[in-house]
């Protein structure tokens, strides 16, 4: 089929079945206000807004003005919808998180772990970026970089939000006894090493005795 540049056309088709969006031209899919009427047009439908947005085109996903407009609009839910390029813009995302930060949005561990998914990948590298939101959701580590995974300051940060954060901190650091020692000044971390330690003894305790059951 043919590609559409009328919008009115293309809103009657969207209106029936989101997947037409497939079918819009290049002048459609730049057009910010033209695919916002399109993306509501399916919304009122049943249809995916953010599913409709995600088509627009790589100029409007990395114009910073207009995807900060639907940011402030939208919510998080815009990072989605956000080009490569400003995905891994750190004073564009910085900026992002910071408000969110500001909002208390952060203190949800879902849209924490949601903003760690969605920045680009050179800003699961950076290290200010990911101290911010392993402060509030330390399992947000896993999204990190391996190099980050081995930064002391974002491992102990981690952790102290979520000690269960230590199965994503490098083998390197689990076995630097000085980091250790730093994670144990935590009370949360150490209450949860010795419940961890209590288990593998009883676990081992269990394999023991099904082994000499065996041998009997």
């Amino acid at each position: 089929m043919k590609k559409i540049s009328d919008k009115k056309e293309l809103l009657a088709m969207v209106e029936k079945d989101p997947s037409a969006i497939q079918y819009a031209d290049d002048t459609l899919i730049n057009d910010f206000e033209a695919m916002q009427d399109i993306a509501s047009a399916a919304y009122e439908n049943d249809g995916d807004y953010f599913g409709i947005l995600k088509h627009m085109g790589d100029k409007l996903k990395n114009d910073s003005d207009k995807m900060l407009s639907l940011y402030e609009y939208e919510g998080s839910g815009a990072l989605q919808c956000f080009g490569d390029k400003l995905k891994n813009d750190k004073s564009f995302m910085l900026k992002i998180i910071n408000d969110m930060n500001n909002k208390g949005e952060l203190n949800n561990s879902t849209t924490t772990a949601y903003v760690a998914q969605n920045i680009g990948e050179e800003l699961k590298k950076d290290k200010d970026i990911m101290l911010i939101l392993v402060r509030h959701y330390g399992l947000a580590l896993q999204y990190a970089d391996d190099t980050l995974k081995n930064d002391e300051d974002i491992a102990l940060a981690a952790i102290a939000d979520a000690p269960t954060a230590i199965k994503y901190v490098s083998k390197d650091l689990v076995n630097n006894k000085s980091f250790i020692s730093k994670a144990k000044e935590n009370e949360i971390f150490r209450e949860y090493l010795e419940g961890w330690k209590e288990k593998r003894r009883a676990e081992l305790l269990e394999q023991q005795l099904q082994e000499k059951n065996k041998m009997r």
